[in-house]
């Protein structure tokens, strides 16, 4: 833990910011709309169409611009894959089509990933056109970790593997570097993370 302790510095960082993001974004709308229109000098014209447009934009950006989705991605958990999907997203200019053939250059693999918990609760986590789809890091069965304010997903037990993912980018990293050599982080190396055989005998792995 103590050498891998700028990793889960820049994921609490990381993590803050997704979640103050919306946050902020939705405060100082409200700010905005108490100090200036409520008790200020403006008023709302119910007739004034382009008020409205500028209300949904407003507020529906958050949930346009996947904000609100990233939020709610930060708490991490940890259990057994249950499932994992790809699928392939084309991106045309600022437009992303999914299910049609295109451009090699232009397609964008989206790792679905899902994770039943030590409680039961199911989590679902997306990660486009991430290193080791090519490889299989991540298969079904395999105990996985999603530190809090991560992006990835962790395999908890490492020790056959000859690449380590990178928390903070997502590069894969030959065992033998010590940090990534696209972000320069360190590389979290530890092998197990919690007992394998205390998790059987609860019923969560077969």
């Amino acid at each position: 833990m103590e050498e891998n302790r700028d990793i889960y510095r820049a994921l609490v960082l990381r993590g803050a910011f997704r979640i103050l993001r919306p946050a902020l974004w939705y405060g100082f709308f409200v700010f905005v709309l108490f100090r200036y229109v409520i008790f200020g000098p403006y008023e709302i014209r119910v007739t004034h169409i382009p008020m409205y447009i500028g209300l949904a934009i407003v507020i529906m950006l958050p949930v346009f611009c996947g904000w609100i989705s990233s939020a709610a991605g930060v708490p991490g958990f940890s259990g057994i894959v249950e499932d994992t999907k790809i699928r392939r997203e084309l991106v045309d200019g600022h437009r992303t089509i999914t299910g049609r053939r295109g451009l090699e250059s232009n397609q964008v693999l989206v790792f679905t990933v899902t994770v039943r918990d030590s409680r039961g609760k199911k989590h679902v986590i997306s990660m486009r056109d991430p290193q080791f789809i090519d490889i299989g890091y991540i298969k079904k069965g395999d105990f996985v970790i999603h530190p809090w304010g991560c992006e990835y997903l962790e395999k908890a037990d490492k020790s056959a593997d000859s690449d380590i993912l990178c928390l903070i980018c997502g590069e894969m990293n030959r065992r033998e570097t010590e940090r990534c050599f696209n972000c320069r982080r360190t590389l979290c190396r530890r092998t197990v993370y919690f007992d394998r055989n205390e998790y059987r005998e609860r019923g969560r792995l077969k």
